[in-house]
């Protein structure tokens, strides 16, 4: 709808007529807008007068303290029941409808529930999947792989796929110092690290590190990490010679990280089959 610049204590056309049936043809919300001096207060105003049930809002409006002079109706001889000159539309959004759920959709153990309840019964089962210390301790030290997310300097995640080993219970790596990654983590040493396993739902067991990084950039410690993760490649890589003759150049151009864990979350989904533990 769209306001015009009536006479004061008059409302244009029929605004008060659709505002008023808004809420019977499924309409929730209502929303208005502020730009270039134009009010967006006012018409909302009237909207709560004429559909007290509707959620109103502004999507743009300036973030100032308004004077006396800026205020709706102050200076120029108009009422509150009047709509500003220039005032931009009130537009309303669609009642959004939730799908019913799929025979086998898992929201329907909880439908009809109470939201707490709900709440309380999600994290039950968060605590029925965390692994222990101990698991987690030896689903790292099972693996190979860990998804190493940094942060761009744009703010954007830089993503990739890395080896590791565990250097005294903590996740470590290598990389070359020029690569992306490391010098993000030069810049911002926050890192978050996934390490994942399984195909099916409840085969799917998985840890989630977020902590900061510690850079080792001692040559003999370089080394040290980068034969460990070499030696996971198996024998038929290389020759023992021919991979520590690789270890060794690699390292010239590489640098070492060893992560910091501030939160670890884990998951096994084994866990909630009936029979489990």
């Amino acid at each position: 709808m769209r306001h015009h610049a009536p006479a004061a204590g008059h409302v244009a056309g029929r605004a008060a007529e659709v505002v008023a049936a808004l809420p019977g043809l499924g309409y929730t919300d209502a929303w208005s807008a502020e730009v270039n001096g134009t009010d967006a207060f006012t018409p909302l105003a009237l909207a709560a007068k004429w559909a007290g049930e509707l959620r109103l809002g502004t999507a743009i409006a300036p973030v100032y303290a308004r004077g006396h002079r800026d205020r709706p109706g102050a200076g120029d001889g108009r009422r509150a029941g009047g709509a500003p000159p220039g005032s931009r539309p009130v537009t309303a959004a669609p009642r959004r409808r939730r799908a019913p759920p799929s025979a086998g959709d898992v929201r329907t153990s909880t439908m009809g529930k109470d939201p707490v309840t709900d709440r309380s019964e999600v994290m039950k089962q968060r605590d029925q999947i965390t692994m222990t210390a101990q698991e987690t301790a030896a689903f790292l030290a099972a693996s190979r792989k860990v998804q190493l997310a940094t942060i761009n300097p744009d703010g954007t995640p830089h993503l990739v796929t890395m080896y590791y080993v565990m250097t005294d219970g903590r996740i470590s790596f290598w990389t070359y110092r020029s690569s992306q990654k490391a010098r993000n983590l030069s810049r911002d040493p926050r890192v978050t690290c996934l390490v994942e396993d399984g195909e099916q739902y409840f085969d799917l067991r998985g840890v989630q590190l977020r902590g900061v990084t510690r850079l080792i950039d001692d040559p003999a410690q370089v080394r040290a990490i980068g034969r460990r993760i070499v030696a996971m490649f198996g024998p038929d890589t290389g020759s023992p010679e021919g991979l520590a003759a690789y270890v060794e150049k690699a390292a010239r151009k590489r640098v070492a990280y060893i992560v910091e864990p501030e939160r670890v979350a884990s998951w096994d989904h084994a866990k909630l089959l009936p029979d489990a533990g």
